[in-house]
């Protein structure tokens, strides 16, 4: 009787073994086979498309993929690009760009100097608006241009567009608006609210 039990026993640790959950290195010995289709990301263990932009996995496409929406798309000028994506990775993640590379016109990836991979889409607009510079100035903070007010006519007099971001500080509402002047290659004015928090940005 006990023989037979003991056979069982060692018989389900087999079994189990052979369908055993993959490892991360079972994982990442798979994900290396296909280098022209995937790649491996230290930091968080997991196979993804060399372009997760284009990923029909909404989980993949919204870890992995920085575009559209919230995060605007970045500038076709591979040096202003650069800049936001160096910010970025910088405020958001406190880490380093490891290497920038370009995909296509429209895409490109990153990797970080702490293991983490993304991808980017890339405005296809040559000249870069003020207001795609307080965009991308918003993003690479970690802040968003919450809403935005295009510039109208009234009493006889011009309102400027303007868009108002919510920041911490005076000092961050600066920096963006500096960051943004950077990438506008002009100055953009701007004032910050501080009993609301909001940083306003003149774009128009």
């Amino acid at each position: 009787m006990k023989k037979t039990l003991l056979s069982a026993v060692t018989g389900l640790a087999v079994i189990g073994s052979v369908f055993a959950v993959p490892t991360p290195a079972d994982r990442k010995a798979l994900c290396e086979k296909h280098p022209e289709k995937y790649v491996w990301v230290e930091k968080t263990e997991a196979c993804v498309p060399i372009n997760p932009c284009l990923s029909d996995i909404y989980e993949i496409v919204k870890t992995y993929c920085l575009q559209g929406g919230f995060y605007g798309s970045f500038p076709v000028d591979k040096s202003k690009r650069d800049l936001v994506v160096e910010r970025l990775v910088e405020k958001w993640w406190h880490t380093g760009v490891k290497s920038i590379k370009e995909l296509s016109d429209s895409y490109f990836v990153v990797s970080t100097t702490d293991g983490f991979y993304f991808g980017g889409e890339i405005n296809n607009n040559k000249e870069m608006s003020k207001f795609s510079a307080i965009v991308n100035a918003a993003t690479a903070y970690n802040r968003k241009v919450d809403e935005f007010f295009d510039g109208y006519e009234v009493g006889g007099g011009r309102v400027l567009g303007q868009a108002k971001i919510y920041t911490d500080s005076l000092e961050e509402c600066t920096d963006i608006k500096d960051f943004a002047s950077l990438l506008f290659e002009d100055l953009i004015d701007g004032e910050y609210d501080e009993q609301t928090k909001i940083c306003w940005l003149i774009y128009d």
